[in-house]
C-alpha cells in the first residue's frame, strides 16, 4: 500500500510539474503573439491618427476639348477616347470610385455642360466644388449660365472669320496654325481683339462638329480658364482671378482680356486643410508664339508672368498649396523627363515651395504626366514630343506646398503614402487625356 501511495505521489508530482511546464510553454508561445497583437493595435491606432493628419491632394488636366479628338481623325484613335465626351464619362467613373483624394484640382473643363456633369455625378464623394461659373456663395447653378460663348457682337465678327477660315485655313486641324492663318491671311486680328474672351476660347478649343458658328449656341456655354475644384471638405472662402484681365482696350474704350485662352486661378480656403490655389498656366503650343493680344512675345515670357503673379500673391503667405497644370517641367538628372521652362518653377521654389512630384523620385526615375507614349499626345497637333522617342515625357502637373510637411516616399512610416499617378487609362485600356494626374499626400498637423 505504501508502494502504491508512493507511486501516486510521484504521478501527482509529475503531473504538477507537467502542467507547470505546459503553462510556461504556453506563456512563452503566447507572449510574443500578445505583444505583437498589442503592438499591432497600437500601430493601427497610430496609423489612424496619422491618416487623420494626412490629406491627399490630386491634380489632373481633364483635357475636355473636342479639338484633342477632331471628328475628321476619329478613325485613327481608340473609339473610347473619341468623341471626347466618352473620355469625360470615363474620368467621372474614376472620380466616383476615388476614396483617397481629399481635394481635386481639375483643369481643361472648358464647357459648362461638362462641368455640370462632373459636379453632379461626383457629389457623393466630393460634396463641395468651385469654379469661375459658381456664384459668390460657392454654389453652381446651371440656370445662371443661359448665354452662349459668343454674343451678338461676336457673331458678326465670327461670320467673317468663319467664311475666311473655311476658304483659306481649313487645311489644318492644328489650333495654333488655324489662328495664325486667320490672323495673317484673313487679316482680322484687329477685329478679333473686339471679341469676348469666352468666344475666343470656344473657337480655339473647338466644337464637336469643328464649326466656329457652333460657339453661338448655348450648348457650348463656356467655363473661363477651364478650372474646377472638387473637395470632401467644406470650402470656407472662395474667389477667382485672371492672370491677364486687361490686355487690350476695345473700340468702345472698355478694357478686356483679348487672350485666345484665358488663364487664371481659383483661390479657396478649405476646412481642415487651409489655403489652396488651383491653376492652369500658359501652354507652349509650338515654337511660334500665336496670340490675339500683343502683350507678350513668347509662351515662356507669358508663363513666367503668371508664375510671377503667384509669387506676388503668396510670397508673404507662410502656409499654402499651389496645384495644377503649370506647363513647366523640371530639369532632372535621372530618367527621361524633358525640361520646359524649368527656371519658371524656381520662382516658387525660391520662396520655400516644395515640389513633391519632382522631388519624390530623387532615387528613382520620375514619372511623366505628359508622356510622349500617350497616343493622344502622339497626335500630329502636338509638337513638343518626338514620335521617335515615346519614352520621353514632361512633368507639367504639380502639387507645390509651402508650410506643410511633405510625406517622404523613402522613409515614410505609412509606406503607401507616396506620390503616385492617377487617371492613367480607362477600363478599356485607353488614354483619357493627354495628361496623367498626380496624387500627393501632405501632413497638415
Amino acid at each position: 500500500m505504501s508502494s502504491y501511495r508512493r507511486s501516486m505521489n510521484q504521478w501527482d508530482s509529475f503531473c504538477t510539474s507537467g502542467k507547470m511546464f505546459f503553462r510556461v510553454a504556453l506563456f512563452c508561445i503566447l507572449l510574443p503573439l500578445v505583444i505583437s497583437w498589442e503592438q499591432s493595435f497600437v500601430d493601427r491606432e497610430e496609423a489612424e491618427e496619422l491618416r487623420k493628419s494626412v490629406v491627399y491632394l490630386s491634380s489632373y488636366n481633364c483635357d475636355l476639348s473636342p479639338s484633342v479628338c477632331p471628328p475628321e481623325n476619329t478613325h485613327s484613335y481608340h473609339p473610347t477616347s473619341c468623341p471626347y465626351v466618352n473620355r469625360r464619362d470615363a474620368q467621372i467613373e474614376i472620380m466616383q470610385m476615388d476614396e483617397v483624394s481629399d481635394v481635386m484640382c481639375l483643369q481643361g473643363v472648358w464647357y459648362a455642360s461638362d462641368l455640370e456633369a462632373i459636379v453632379e455625378r461626383t457629389s457623393a464623394n466630393f460634396p463641395y466644388s468651385y469654379s469661375f461659373l459658381h456664384d459668390t456663395t460657392g454654389r453652381y447653378n446651371s440656370t445662371r449660365i443661359p448665354h452662349p460663348p459668343c454674343n451678338e457682337k461676336d457673331t458678326k465678327i465670327l461670320k467673317i472669320i468663319d467664311e475666311c477660315e473655311f476658304k483659306e485655313c481649313h487645311y489644318s486641324s492644328y489650333r495654333t496654325k488655324i489662328f495664325k492663318c486667320i490672323e495673317e491671311i484673313c487679316k482680322v486680328k484687329n477685329i478679333m481683339q473686339e471679341m469676348s474672351e469666352t468666344c475666343l476660347g470656344c473657337i480655339f478649343q473647338g466644337t464637336e462638329r469643328g464649326n466656329f458658328m457652333e460657339c453661338t449656341k448655348r450648348a457650348y456655354a463656356f467655363n473661363p480658364t477651364g478650372l474646377l475644384v472638387l473637395s470632401r471638405y467644406k470650402i470656407l472662402k472662395n474667389q477667382h482671378e485672371l492672370y491677364h484681365p486687361y490686355t487690350n482696350v476695345d473700340s468702345t474704350g472698355h478694357k478686356r482680356s483679348s487672350e485666345i485662352i484665358q488663364r487664371g486661378y481659383l483661390d479657396i480656403e478649405v476646412n481642415h486643410i487651409g489655403r489652396v490655389i488651383c491653376t492652369h498656366l500658359t501652354e507652349k503650343f509650338g515654337e511660334e508664339y500665336v496670340e490675339v493680344a500683343n502683350t507678350f512675345r513668347s509662351y515662356r515670357e507669358k508663363n513666367f508672368d503668371e508664375f510671377d503673379t503667384l509669387y506676388k500673391l503668396l510670397h508673404n503667405v507662410p502656409r499654402t498649396i499651389v496645384m495644377g497644370d503649370l506647363n513647366a517641367s523640371p530639369s532632372l538628372s535621372k530618367g527621361s523627363i524633358a525640361p520646359q521652362f524649368p527656371e519658371n518653377l524656381e520662382v516658387l521654389r525660391d520662396i520655400g515651395f516644395q515640389d513633391p512630384v519632382s522631388d519624390s523620385h530623387k532615387n528613382t526615375q520620375a514619372d511623366c504626366s505628359y508622356c510622349c507614349g500617350n497616343f493622344l499626345v502622339m497626335k500630329p497637333e502636338i509638337g513638343v514630343c518626338s514620335k521617335t522617342s515615346p519614352s520621353i515625357g514632361y512633368i507639367f502637373d504639380h502639387v507645390m506646398v509651402r508650410g506643410y510637411e511633405v510625406v517622404d516616399t523613402e522613409e515614410d512610416y505609412l509606406k503607401n503614402n507616396a506620390v503616385y499617378r492617377i487617371f492613367l487609362v480607362n477600363t478599356q485600356g485607353s488614354a483619357m487625356s493627354r495628361h496623367y494626374g498626380f496624387t500627393v499626400p501632405v501632413i497638415i498637423g
